[in-house]
């Protein structure tokens, strides 16, 4: 953005160039004059100072007018001050807003900062485990592990529908779990093999659901929901939706003003 705000500016520049030389010389040399004008005058000579002031001015732009170089040199600093305008003042823009359903969210974790990205739908894959809540966000390509001391593990994860771990009788024997304890699925199943010790404390798995819910990117964390405190064939009321916020290795919920989406039941 702004790289063609300042091609505009360019061709302004280059096309008004008469214009340029009368701000670049005469401009300067007026608030100086102005500012000497005021604290040098006489009273009883101010007419006949005002006419060589403006003599004075008049021949600085003439001087000036006359130098190839002021042309350039007028878009070079207008150009270059823009340039250095936006890279002082861009940290604190946002061309971002946060999604209204995150706001009170968002408000409640101070350090989450302001928003990098718009807000926007995900599919929201959750699967309850006896000691753990694994959420996907395919928007995200990432899986978080919502350990109940408010704690997060997180893990990159393009691909949970298609790894191959959806069997979960072929997925119990690989994780060499008994028949009674139901294996994690996806991307969760995946990392769990290759890292037994690192995930086999979320335990069994006690249900899984998937929902579509709005997801949302800010400078110190991730923004996500509503989603729904357990499955359900239908709409959730906002008591039974949450937002689900990540920020470093913590996690936190608020319970949410909107309904979350139906997540329908599967064990």
């Amino acid at each position: 953005m702004y790289f063609t705000n300042h091609a505009s500016v360019g061709y302004v520049v280059v096309m008004h160039s008469a214009v340029l030389h009368w701000l670049w010389a005469g401009l300067p040399a007026l608030l100086v004059g102005a500012l000497m004008f005021a604290v040098r005058t006489d009273p009883d000579k101010a007419e006949e100072n005002v006419g060589k002031w403006w003599l004075r001015v008049n021949r600085a732009r003439k001087w000036l007018s006359a130098r190839w170089w002021v042309s350039p040199l007028s878009i070079v600093l207008l150009i270059g001050g823009g340039v250095i305008t936006g890279i002082i003042f861009a940290p604190f823009l946002s061309e971002y807003q946060t999604d209204t359903k995150f706001q009170a969210a968002s408000d409640a974790v101070p350090n989450l900062g302001s928003p990098v990205g718009a807000s926007g739908p995900s599919i929201v894959y959750q699967e309850a485990h006896e000691h753990a809540l694994v959420v996907w966000v395919a928007s995200l390509g990432t899986h978080f592990v919502l350990w109940p001391d408010q704690t997060v593990t997180r893990q990159l994860d393009t691909d949970w529908v298609a790894s191959g771990w959806s069997d979960d009788k072929a997925t119990q024997e690989r994780l060499k779990l008994v028949p009674s304890c139901l294996p994690p699925r996806g991307g969760a199943a995946r990392d769990w093999s290759n890292d037994p010790d690192k995930w086999k404390d979320m335990g069994c798995r006690t249900w899984y659901c998937g929902t579509v819910a709005d997801a949302q990117e800010f400078k110190g964390g991730i923004v996500f929901g509503p989603v729904a405190y357990e499955p359900s064939n239908s709409e959730m009321p906002p008591e039974h939706s949450r937002i689900i916020v990540i920020f470093g290795d913590k996690w936190s919920s608020k319970p949410s003003a909107f309904k979350a989406a139906k997540c329908p039941a599967n064990s």
